[in-house]
């Protein structure tokens, strides 16, 4: 394993692009700015405003402006696997529509040195994606870059707590954010969730916004990348370890230092991953109160 893990995050802006050409020469010059990287983060739907190359597709409902999108699937990972494989990069290409049995399904994918293609479904939509997609996912991701296991998860997954928990089982000590959040307090819901799953689990994470301003059925895209880990001695009090520039597009880079990750573990001030395996007989007890039941107030 990795000491240090490199990580770049691409504020990816998803404003109207009228053609694939334009599209993958901005990817191309942020992945420059990358630099020597060992993984690359763009955002979650950072095709999506390619659906300016659909007719008439400014007056189009979402589901059908955005229908078209898998067409640009193949290029897609043609430019990233490529990409990847020329500079030696791991490439989590944030997220596209892809055509599944019943309709578009948002699929993350990640792009290895090797030409090797990973694949994650995001298994759980926010409310609003229902009137674009037609289905989720349910499988959890893990990935390796450079000896480091990493964990994907698409956005709303952030909010989910027992997803961070899986990949903390698996073994993941970074977990991968790419995000699309439409309002100031979209991107909040996120970014704060995703650094409290850093703080339960003990681990780092990136949170990788696209950004931008949207026309017709193309939301804008709200916020900035972070990069975050537990607040523990040895990082800033606050765990966001650096940050970009708000609804810009920008690449931001850090370094994650995995030993440092591993002492906190085992001797940090808040031990919470050795406490949760310690009370496991008592969350048991309890287990039926775990997750909402059909019929509770809130479901």
């Amino acid at each position: 394993m990795s000491d240090v893990l490199a990580v770049a995050a691409v504020q990816f802006d998803v404003s109207p692009e009228p053609s694939w050409p334009a599209f993958a020469d901005r990817a191309r010059r942020q992945l420059d700015e990358a630099g020597d990287a060992d993984l690359v983060v763009f955002g979650e739907c950072m095709t999506i405003g390619l659906s300016a190359t659909t007719p008439g597709w400014a007056g189009l409902a979402p589901r059908q402006a955005f229908e078209a999108l898998p067409e640009h699937a193949a290029a897609y990972e043609d430019l990233f696997t490529a990409e990847a494989s020329q500079r030696g990069q791991t490439i989590v290409a944030g997220s596209t529509f892809m055509r599944g049995d019943d309709g578009l399904l948002n699929v993350a994918h990640v792009f290895s040195p090797d030409g090797t293609v990973v694949r994650h479904t995001k298994s759980h939509l926010f409310p609003g994606e229902w009137d674009w997609l037609a289905g989720e996912g349910d499988e959890v991701t893990v990935i390796e870059v450079a000896g480091v296991r990493c964990g994907i998860l698409v956005c709303y997954e952030a909010e989910v707590p027992e997803l961070a928990t899986i990949h903390g089982g698996l073994g993941v000590d970074v977990l991968l954010t790419p995000s699309y959040t439409f309002t100031v307090a979209g991107f909040h819901r996120v970014r704060q969730t995703l650094a409290a799953r850093c703080i339960e689990n003990q681990m780092y994470a990136v949170h990788c916004p696209v950004v931008g301003v949207g026309s017709g059925p193309v939301p804008d895209g709200r916020g900035h990348a972070s990069f975050l880990g537990p607040c523990e001695a040895g990082l800033p009090d606050d765990g966001v370890i650096a940050a970009g520039p708000p609804d810009q597009p920008a690449v931001v880079t850090a370094r994650f230092d995995l030993d440092l990750l591993r002492a906190l573990r085992r001797d940090g001030a808040a031990t919470t991953v050795k406490d949760r395996a310690r009370k496991r007989g008592m969350y048991e007890k309890y287990a039926s109160y775990l997750w909402p039941q059909a019929g509770d107030p809130a479901v």
